[in-house]
């Protein structure tokens, strides 16, 4: 079964820089349009396994860094309320779900997942509205694992 659709990502991300009392916060935000195909195979009478493949196309990607301070600094490393306009990157996603049907309206699911984004460098950043001079955000590549675990109401 084929499928695309819309989606939104926010990643978040603390950091300690070289004055020892102030830690920069980045958030890494930014649209997708996931493009896949989902294969099931029925290995039971009740027990259905599969794979789910999607490249996702990353829209209008940027990057937030502000910062959280104990105390006044003057480093002038510290960048404040700058957000960075990323170039397009890319994205993948791979599932494998495993689902078990109690009965034709309920089910349970657990599916394993990875999910892979990698951002490219930034062009432009402005702060507070204003442009500043030229600085960059390094490429930027996001590995997640994990699994869900869901239980189902199907409607007929």
């Amino acid at each position: 079964l084929p499928y695309t659709g819309l989606g939104y990502r926010v990643w978040e991300m603390e950091k300690k820089i070289t004055s020892p009392n102030t830690m920069v916060n980045y958030r890494y935000e930014w649209f997708h349009v996931p493009v896949g195909i989902k294969l099931q195979y029925q290995l039971f009478n009740s027990f259905v396994t599969g794979l789910d493949c999607s490249y996702r196309f990353i829209l209008g990607p940027r990057a937030s860094i502000y910062t959280k301070k104990i105390y006044e600094s003057t480093d002038p490393d510290v960048i404040e309320n700058a957000i960075f306009f990323l170039d397009r990157g890319l994205s993948y996603r791979l599932e494998i779900p495993f689902e078990y049907y109690f009965s034709s309206l309920y089910g349970m699911q657990l599916s394993f997942w990875h999910d892979y984004v990698h951002l490219n460098h930034s062009k432009s950043m402005t702060i507070m509205g204003l442009s500043a001079h030229p600085i960059a955000l390094p490429e930027t590549t996001i590995k997640s694992y994990g699994f869900s675990l869901a239980f189902n109401i199907y409607l007929e």
